[in-house]
């Protein structure tokens, strides 16, 4: 009776057996654990990249700060005065003496630190100019190689 049947589950062919063997499911393991590999590998390379993009913003970021908090300080003042080349002493018209030093690897303005702990300051320098003075300086992220510089020049405002 079974042998006028055409029925596929008698049959005993490998075309007709169903699911993965062995080798298709080694392979499918293979290829799907060397695209994580290859996904997690893209992701950490992104995020150190990321990482070291913040620093080099963060240590922009402080030298902007204080290149204005200079150019402010020196806007007001009335005269200058550099007994060393890393401290500035700026004389207000009320003759109020406001003073910015480096002292180790951070900038002080009258005592208190004006730079955060994650930036070091690497070298600063005043030249008092007639009306103005140029200052330069270095700083350097303390978690990094990342570092910045720059160089400008304040002058005192016009009093008319």
């Amino acid at each position: 009776m079974f042998k006028y049947l055409n029925i596929a589950i008698f049959k005993n062919n490998a075309f007709n057996r169903r699911g993965f063997g062995l080798i298709e499911t080694t392979i499918a393991l293979f290829l799907g654990s060397f695209l994580a590999v290859t996904v997690a590998g893209v992701f950490i390379i992104g995020l150190k990249g990321f990482r070291e993009l913040k620093r080099k913003e963060y240590v922009q970021a402080e030298a902007i700060f204080i290149a204005d908090s200079f150019v402010n300080m020196v806007k007001q003042g009335e005269r200058f005065k550099a007994p060393d080349p890393a401290t500035l002493e700026i004389i207000l018209p009320d003759l109020t003496v406001r003073t910015i030093a480096l002292d180790g690897e951070s900038i002080e303005l009258d005592g208190k630190t004006l730079n955060s702990a994650r930036v070091k300051v690497t070298a600063l320098t005043f030249t008092p100019l007639t009306n103005s003075v140029r200052i330069s300086a270095a700083l350097e992220s303390v978690s990094g190689d990342e570092a910045f510089s720059f160089t400008t020049s304040a002058a005192k405002r016009n009093n008319l």
